[in-house]
């Protein structure tokens, strides 16, 4: 599925097949299986940051965009000089579409990362260790407070996933180690611990382009993205049981320039987005 202008757009993880890109002031949500498209009413930005993210309630069978702004105001210290608004759309192909207002009651959040949805919430990282959880069906929004021995609540790009369903995080422990978080109680902030020694074969990788991401279910293994150039003619995507400890299987994908040409990949293109756990979903909005 072709989008226009695509280096222009910020796209976000998919949800349930479905993916949210912005431009601007305009938010769009499309299903690349059925090519449907569905674009949002225009947000009124006023120069404020803009940042979107998609989920999906399975109560009510709804999907909704959660939309932040952020506005700067100079010469007010540190945090006072940021305020956020708070906006919701439920996503649906009739005309009835519009932004509500919904309020944040725990504070500024700023948000930093593109998060991902599990169960009816999405997730995203936020400052000072902090993770934002909004419930897509109630729409309310709540804290919950990372590991203190983590790291992954404040890197960038982020390191959430969904494993067995429930919020995971990977920290890498210098070159030697990857130590994964699962929140276990997100009222009581309780998290458990697994640490595994990276093997030699992905030790060499470690870097700013290895990371673990994506959806894994039902144990299976988390997958490590590693680009082996800017130019994306090759990348390799690595399964990983944490577990075990083991490699399961190594896959290389090869970008040829018959592929980049069709697209309308050239050589300024310098970065592939990739989600592990998408699947296709034939569903029309």
């Amino acid at each position: 599925m072709t989008i226009s202008d695509i280096l222009y757009h910020k796209i976000y993880p998919p949800v349930n097949g479905l993916i949210c890109y912005v431009r601007d002031s305009s938010i769009t949500v499309c299903n690349p299986a059925t090519r449907q498209i569905v674009k949002l009413p225009d947000v009124t930005c006023n120069g404020r940051h803009l940042e979107a993210r998609l989920g999906y309630d399975p109560v009510k069978d709804q999907y909704k965009v959660l939309c932040v702004l952020k506005t700067i105001i100079p010469f007010r210290p540190n945090q006072n000089n940021i305020q956020e608004e708070y906006l919701v759309c439920t996503v649906t192909s009739s005309k009835k579409q519009e932004w509500r207002k919904i309020e944040n009651t725990v504070g500024l959040c700023l948000g930093i990362s593109r998060g991902i949805c599990i169960d009816g919430a999405i997730y995203y990282e936020a400052e000072q260790s902090r993770i934002v959880r909004f419930d897509v069906r109630t729409e309310n929004i709540t804290l919950i407070n990372a590991p203190e021995e983590s790291e992954f609540s404040r890197i960038f790009p982020s390191t959430l996933l969904n494993y067995n369903g429930k919020l995971g995080g990977v920290d890498y422990l210098y070159k030697s180690a990857m130590r994964l978080w699962i929140l276990e109680d997100a009222e009581k902030h309780e998290w458990s611990s697994m640490t595994c020694v990276i093997p030699s074969k992905l030790e060499r990788l470690r870097g700013s382009y290895v990371m673990s991401k994506g959806d894994v279910h039902n144990g299976e293994p988390i997958m490590v993205f590693h680009p082996w150039s800017w130019s994306l003619e090759q990348f390799c995507v690595w399964y990983y049981d944490f577990e075990k400890e083991i490699i399961i299987r190594k896959v290389e994908v090869v970008v040829d320039g018959e592929f980049k040409s069709i697209h309308g990949i050239d050589e300024q293109t310098w970065q592939m987005l990739c989600y592990p756990g998408y699947f296709e979903n034939i569903r029309f909005l």
